[in-house]
Parts: C-alpha cells; structure tokens; sequence
C-alpha cells in the first residue's frame, strides 16, 4: 500500500510541476493579463505554449485556463464537455481560492467536467496568481486520464490481489 501510495505521489508532483510550467509560461500570463476580448494572437500563443508543455507528460486529458470575467482558452486530447456557470460559481471557487495556489484535486471537477464517453476525470485545479501582484488572475484545470490510478498499482496486482479507489460514489 505504501508503494501504491508513492507511486501516485510522484504522479501528481509530476502533475503539479507540470501546472507551474503552465502558469508561469510568459504566453499564459499575457493571455490571463490581457482585457481585450478574444484576441487571436494571443490566445493561440497560449493555447500553442499549453500543448507544447503538456505533450511533455502523461494522463492528461484536457487543460482548462479560465480568466476572472468568464472567458477561458483549453486544450483537449479527449472530448470533455464543461458546465461554465459550475466553474464561475463563488462555491465552486470557493476552496480553490482559499488553497491560495496549492492544488485542489477532485473527480470530474466535482461535477463540472464530463468526459465525452463518461470516465471519469480526476482533476488538478489551483488558482493562478499574477506573478507581479500576487493577486489571483485566473484558475488552470488539468483533467487526467483515469489511467494515472490504475497505473499507480498495475505492477502490485496479481490473481489473488487487485486494487481500487472509491471516490464520490464510484468505484475506479
């Protein structure tokens, strides 16, 4: 169990540097500073920066960033579908904001992503502060295949033995 529990760990820290690199990539931050309204430059720098570091890892399924005022750019490898006024609600918000950067992690977003062919999501959420002010700008959303869980334990399973999470009501 302790193995199991390391292994995962290590996936989520690998999860968590990948956030940073995300977040403090000159092209997200433009994006995230940036009031004008869909500007295409822009927004394709930091769509283009999100791929390029994400290609680099595994189990993501899709990164969201959203800004304050309810606009927001991502990338997919899988279709996922959001519920915007879920993730704009102040009690959505709530404990990521309170996290003050640290990541908050939970299944489908606590119900505000879906995966097109209904497995489940485990979400990486963490609130972006602009790196000048320290003030939040906006949140990134890293939504991972369930496959980092069933990895976590693959090599520990054998006839007689096998593993599995229970979260929110479900078995993975």
């Amino acid at each position: 169990m302790i193995s199991i529990g390391n292994n995962l760990n290590v996936e989520f820290e690998v999860v968590d540097t990948m956030s940073q690199l995300i977040m403090t990539n000159s092209n997200v931050i433009e994006y995230l500073r940036d009031r004008g309204h869909e500007n295409t430059r822009i927004n394709n720098n930091a769509i283009t920066a999100m791929y390029d570091i994400s290609t680099k890892f595994n189990y993501v399924s899709s990164i969201y960033i959203f800004k304050e005022y309810k606009e927001y750019i991502h990338i997919s490898r899988h279709l996922t579908n959001v519920d915007l006024n879920l993730v704009y609600s102040s009690l959505w918000r709530k404990e990521i904001l309170e996290k003050r950067g640290a990541c908050v992690i939970r299944v489908n977003g606590h119900g505000a992503f879906k995966k097109k062919f209904g497995e489940p999501l485990i979400s990486v959420i963490r609130v972006i502060n602009d790196i000048d002010t320290q003030k939040p700008i906006g949140i990134i959303v890293i939504n991972l295949n369930i496959d980092i869980l069933k990895n976590s334990f693959n090599d520990m399973t054998s006839d007689d033995r096998n593993f599995w999470y229970y979260a929110g009501g479900k078995i993975f």
